[in-house]
């Protein structure tokens, strides 16, 4: 990972502590391009959000709030789960199981 990833992970730790103070945020995953080395230009950041906030809200509800936090210039794509979705999708063939063995936990 370049100098650009290591920024990129300093802004979001930066990013974890604000929504942390707001929601109740448990883990932040960064999966995806941006950390296997093939991100280009117009490549998106992805991140899975794992928290209690997410509980009785409907899947496509649950990153609105993150949405309106993000500040930094990159798309971003939020997959948002609450402990017990994330622990019982990291058993599976998943894209959790994924970010889990290959992504950066922030």
């Amino acid at each position: 990972m370049g100098e650009a990833g290591y920024k990129l992970i300093k802004a979001l730790k930066e990013f974890k502590d604000i929504i942390c103070q707001k929601y109740d945020i448990k883990e932040v995953i960064l999966f995806g391009s941006q950390v296997s080395g093939t991100a280009g230009d117009d490549s998106d950041v992805d991140l899975i959000v794992v928290g209690d906030e997410f509980r009785d809200k409907s899947p496509l509800k649950r990153p609105f709030e993150l949405y309106l936090e993000w500040t930094m210039d990159y798309p971003v794509d939020f997959l948002c789960y609450t402990p017990e979705e994330f622990e019982e999708k990291r058993n599976e063939i998943s894209i959790v199981r994924h970010a889990i063995n290959e992504g950066i936990m922030i």
